[in-house]
């Protein structure tokens, strides 16, 4: 469930950027109901693969 949200974070982030970034859109694009997604994982550990996922991108980018 973390590696789809997480998936679906950043897939969504790079669609329409941070400003219109938000939990209902990330969890329909993981194709879970917001509440139950949410519920199931940590914010924690979606924001440390995230942290990690950007560190990536961002090393990529250099």
């Amino acid at each position: 469930m973390v590696r789809r949200l997480t998936d679906a974070a950043v897939a969504e982030l790079r669609a329409v950027g941070y400003a219109d970034l938000t939990v209902r859109n990330v969890a329909a694009r993981a194709g879970v109901v917001p509440a139950t997604g949410m519920g199931s994982v940590s914010c924690r550990e979606v924001a440390d693969r995230l942290a990690t996922t950007a560190a990536f991108i961002m090393k990529g980018a250099s």
